[in-house]
């Protein structure tokens, strides 16, 4: 089985006067829907009809011949009503099929609901969140055998597969998050409802402990290196899509090494456009975690960059690190910066832009698969995050992201490409795995700005203005944690 995305898009600019042309249009879609399907009903109650007059016409030999040359009757064929009947409420069931998919289209497109599915969606995180935080001992087992069952039933009855857990609880998994952080913060079920962040909350006690422990064995000081490279890895942006090309095409070659570039874990591109009036901008492309033991993007970082602490956050090593990067690539103050980040990367790109907005310009965020909602980013930051239903990853924040004029949320949901529905994920096994991969992302984005989405579109066009100068120079970075060696602070350079 391959596998497609479908997407809906919550947030963005989107007039009164459109709000009432999509709704006023998918309305009428659907009424004409209705319409058509009562069409292919008055037709096969007549089919029907038919059929049972016809043996009633037993003195006629004719009527109950099958030859449409049968030479003895020609005014009355039923074979030829029965066909007719049998093609009209089929092209009417048809008809009306497309009309409803088109009416899904106009709602996905105008992101007709998303104020209402978000609010749900935050209760429905609240009270989950709540239930387990008033009785955590007895909940989290309940809600983890819950979980294994459901898994155990997909390879039971086929699927062979545990990741089918992640798809059917998907709705559970951000008040999952949400209750447990609040458990782990210490916070009543009233305080937490109230902060609506529980989970960075808990970060920042969990912080103190991951920081201590991953300064203990790897060391704290972030020695820095400008990698050189024949090979041209991440490649010129013109929009979101090429964006996220561009940071998948790194975020492989980091791990696998297949263009033999010689870029290894721990490493990020930016790169500087110029104008024709020689104005620059840039680009800062951020991979996710590599897990590796010193490297800044290791598993541990992830706690810091959740914090509610900016201090905090800031002191995360991939943080630190790309920051410093930022610096010595020659990015000014006053020049506007695109910052995209995949999982970690995406956490490390909102943790600037909510922290260093005195530092650089930041004017666009794009985030795929990060957990990052409870991120203070600016009003006047655009921000867009791509988020699968059943990657789980996006869902740790606990929380649903906010939305508003200039910050739009994309989520996809994972079906089968038999449906005919969304847009295909390039390289998706055939058996389900974790969606935590980028390709799904960038499908998701591929969807929304197939299916028309207004909000989409100006997000793409925002990012595509940033970018509109032809691309200078393309630098590599690349991060590793020593023990210091020497007083300072905490940062080599090399």
């Amino acid at each position: 089985m391959n596998w497609n995305i479908v997407s809906t898009v919550e947030g963005g600019r989107i007039s009164a006067a459109d709000q009432r042309r999509f709704h006023a249009s998918a309305t009428a879609l659907r009424t004409g829907a209705a319409s058509a399907r009562r069409q292919a009903l008055s037709w096969t109650a007549t089919l029907m009809l038919v059929k049972a007059r016809r043996p009633a016409m037993t003195l006629c030999p004719a009527s109950l011949s099958s030859s449409s040359s049968d030479p003895r009757h020609r005014s009355l064929r039923f074979d030829l009503v029965e066909d007719h009947c049998r093609k009209h409420a089929s092209a009417c069931r048809a008809l009306a099929e497309g009309m409803e998919s088109l009416a899904s289209l106009v709602i996905r497109a105008g992101s007709l609901y998303s104020h209402a599915e978000t609010a749900t969606r935050r209760l429905v995180d609240e009270l989950l969140g709540a239930g387990i935080r008033m009785v955590p001992i007895s909940f989290v087992p309940l809600v983890a055998g819950g979980v294994s069952l459901i898994a155990l039933g997909g390879v039971i009855l086929g699927s062979g597969n545990p990741i089918e857990a992640l798809t059917s609880t998907a709705f559970l998994h951000e008040g999952l998050m949400a209750g447990i952080g609040g458990t782990a913060g210490g916070f009543g079920v009233l305080s937490a409802a109230a902060i609506l962040n529980e989970v960075s909350h808990a970060a920042d006690r969990l912080a103190l402990v991951t920081a201590f422990v991953t300064d203990l064995l790897q060391g704290n000081e972030l020695a820095l290196t400008r990698v050189r490279t024949s090979v041209e890895v991440a490649g010129e942006s013109r929009d979101i899509p090429d964006v996220l090309a561009n940071l998948d095409r790194l975020g492989t070659e980091r791990d696998e090494g297949d263009l033999g570039s010689g870029l290894s874990y721990g490493t990020i591109a930016i790169q500087e456009y110029r104008d024709a009036d020689g104005r620059r901008s840039w680009l800062v492309l951020i991979p996710g975690t590599d897990g590796r033991f010193d490297s800044p993007f290791g598993w541990e970082q992830n706690a810091e960059l959740m914090c509610s602490d900016p201090s905090l956050r800031m002191k995360a090593d991939s943080a630190r690190m790309v920051v410093e990067a930022m610096r010595r690539a020659g990015i000014e103050k006053d020049e506007p910066v695109v910052l995209a980040g995949h999982s970690q990367g995406g956490i490390v790109a909102a943790s600037i832009a909510s922290d260093m907005a005195g530092s650089f310009d930041i004017r666009h965020v794009v985030t795929a698969g990060s957990p990052i909602a409870n991120h203070p980013v600016a009003d006047d930051v655009r921000m867009t995050s791509i988020e699968i239903g059943d990657e789980l990853v996006a869902a740790l924040d606990g929380a649903p992201n906010p939305i508003g004029p200039d910050h739009v949320t994309i989520r996809g949901t994972r079906v089968p490409s038999s449906t005919g529905l969304g847009t295909p994920v390039d390289g998706a096994p055939k058996r389900k795995e974790l969606s935590h991969w980028l390709r799904y992302h960038q499908a998701a984005f591929a969807d929304a700005l197939d299916i028309g989405s207004p909000a989409a579109r100006r997000q793409d066009d925002h990012v595509s203005s940033l970018l509109a100068g032809g691309l200078v120079s393309t630098t590599y970075w690349q991060g590793r944690m020593e023990r210091s060696k020497s007083p300072g602070d905490g940062t080599r350079n090399r």
